[in-house]
């Protein structure tokens, strides 16, 4: 029983990797959905943000893409290595 158990429990980790990252998003996004202040807050950020994007325009743009090519770059860099 006990054995059966672990198979199915390693069978539903490999099945749904993503479900500990779906689940963290999920509650980051109810509770930015339930707290005014907070959603204040990052509204008022995501708004100075662009605003400091186009003023530096076009270098901004230029740097944003770099580090997401750098981050996608590392991201599948790590994912391809054996698992040790």
């Amino acid at each position: 029983m006990t054995g059966s158990l672990a198979t199915g429990r390693a069978t539903i980790e490999r099945g749904f990797p993503m479900f500990r990252a779906l689940g963290t998003f999920g509650l980051g996004i109810l509770f930015v959905a339930i707290s005014p202040a907070l959603r204040v807050s990052l509204v008022d950020d995501a708004d100075h943000l662009q605003k400091v994007i186009v003023d530096n325009s076009p270098w901004s743009y230029v740097a944003l893409g770099v580090g997401v090519l750098a981050l996608l770059m590392f991201g599948l860099h790590r994912s391809s290595q054996p698992k040790t």
